[in-house]
This record gives C-alpha cells, sequence and structure tokens, in this order.
C-alpha cells in the first residue's frame, strides 16, 4: 500500500482500521499447517475446486468450439460464389 500513495497515505489508512495483527498462530503456509488442519481447509475447499475444474472444461470447450466455428467461415470466406451457393442449399 505504501508504494502507491505513499507512506504518510499507508499509515493513516492503517490507523483507521487500528490494524496491528498479532496472530495467536503461526500457520500462514500448508506446510506450517498440522496435517488436521490442512484437511480440513483440503475438505471445505474440495467443492470450490470441483466447481473450478468444471467452468474450466466447459469454458475451454466453448473455445475449441468457437475456434473451430472460425475456421469453417474462413473457408467459406475463400469460396467462389458458385460453391458457396451450392453449400448453402
Amino acid at each position: 500500500m505504501a508504494e502507491l500513495p505513499g507512506q504518510a497515505a499507508a499509515e493513516a489508512i492503517k490507523l483507521s482500521l487500528e490494524y496491528a495483527p498479532a496472530p495467536p498462530f503461526s500457520v500462514d503456509t500448508p506446510g506450517e499447517a498440522p496435517p488436521t488442519v490442512l484437511a480440513v481447509v483440503r475438505a471445505r475447499s474440495a467443492a470450490m475446486r470441483a466447481e473450478r475444474e468444471k467452468l474450466k472444461k466447459r469454458s475451454v470447450s466453448s473455445l475449441s468450439e468457437n475456434a473451430n466455428n472460425c475456421r469453417g467461415l474462413r473457408g467459406d470466406l475463400t469460396m467462389d460464389s458458385k460453391a458457396l451457393a451450392s453449400r448453402l442449399r
């Protein structure tokens, strides 16, 4: 925060938020977490991960389909008018 508006602005924001963390636990990364805590967090986030995977697959499928449609269009644009007319019948 201090990099954009400057240190004084960052200090004012921090003071207004009364942000003075003193966490009782030091579990900031999965490597620091006890296995039981890590298992709980992973179980809770499993549904979100599964939903993201479904969305990713749907997006990739849609992009692939659109790319294939564009390839077909490009072929139509290079055809002569008779070939295009017979293809549209």
